[in-house]
């Protein structure tokens, strides 16, 4: 099955991560801005302060503020490891 398309699913984050991102935003009670991506639904404190600083363009590493760096460095990485976000240039970060 696998050979002919199928995908392995272990967990529901198997399922969102082949749906990918959703094509409209979804509003969210407990959630202050729109979700883009269900792996949103996920994000710890520190992962969404990132978020709520990265803009729809390229957005500059050094531009989020009230972290500490090696806070946001590890926040951008489970963002970008969930396919939230993706590196544009060496130092800028945008929402896919």
């Amino acid at each position: 099955m696998i050979r002919d398309g199928a995908y392995p699913v272990s967990s529901a984050d198997d399922i969102l991560n082949v749906l990918g991102p959703m094509t409209r935003r979804v509003a969210v009670p407990c959630q202050p801005d729109p979700i883009r991506h269900p792996n949103e639904l996920s994000l710890n404190d520190i992962e969404q302060t990132v978020m709520r600083q990265i803009g729809t363009g390229p957005t500059p590493i050094d531009s989020i503020t009230g972290l500490a760096p090696h806070q946001v460095r590890a926040a951008l990485g489970v963002l970008e490891e969930k396919r939230i976000i993706r590196y544009v240039t060496e130092d800028s970060v945008a929402r896919m």
